[in-house]
């Protein structure tokens, strides 16, 4: 396959990205539930539901999502379905055992 002519790669400029950052916990009074909910089940709250408060909606959805999941119910044992859920990057536990230097990105401004 031929290489496309100059200047038509995406490469070939620089890309530029959006940044939305989180949003205060309280933000949005009204999902003070769903935060409290997420972060008894994940140990805190996320920055990606913190940004999410921008649209309630998807916070309300996400909150149905993650209790459907951790659901005590299922045939997953539940602690390898907080290893497995995709927004947990260090379950809180093996965090207080195991101290990392990794952080979320916070917002600068």
């Amino acid at each position: 396959m031929a290489d496309p002519p100059a200047g038509t790669h995406i490469l070939d400029e620089p890309v530029q990205l959006a940044y939305v950052g989180p949003l205060p916990v309280d933000a949005e009074p009204e999902l003070d539930e769903q935060s409290e909910t997420l972060e008894g089940i994940l140990g805190s709250v996320p920055n990606s539901l913190l940004t999410m408060q921008r649209k309630p909606a998807i916070v309300e959805g996400f909150d149905t999502l993650t209790r459907a999941i951790m659901a005590e119910c299922g045939e997953v044992d539940p602690g390898l379905n907080r290893l497995a859920a995709p927004w947990q990057t260090t379950p809180p536990a093996i965090a207080a055992v195991r101290p990392t230097r990794w952080s979320p990105r916070r917002s600068t401004g």
